[in-house]
């Protein structure tokens, strides 16, 4: 699943929002389930990226769009 979008419902319309890194086991009533682990659109721009020179979202020209619940 590592690189697949983390989708959200907005308005009866799928928004994506970031993207999953990888996969993990967690015990829950000891039962082991494998959880994805993902990372938000906004924690991705702000990273520092040494091939891009600086910012990723500002070094790949992004910028995100905030979601406002009603």
């Amino acid at each position: 699943m590592s690189g697949a979008p983390l989708l959200l419902t907005v308005q009866d319309t799928l928004v994506v929002v970031g993207i999953v890194l990888g996969v993990d086991t967690v015990t829950y009533g000891g039962v082991p389930h494998s959880v994805g682990i993902g990372m938000i659109a906004d924690e991705i721009f702000d990273l520092n990226s040494q091939i891009f020179g600086g910012r990723l979202a500002s070094s790949l020209g992004l910028t995100a769009a905030a979601l406002r619940h009603s």
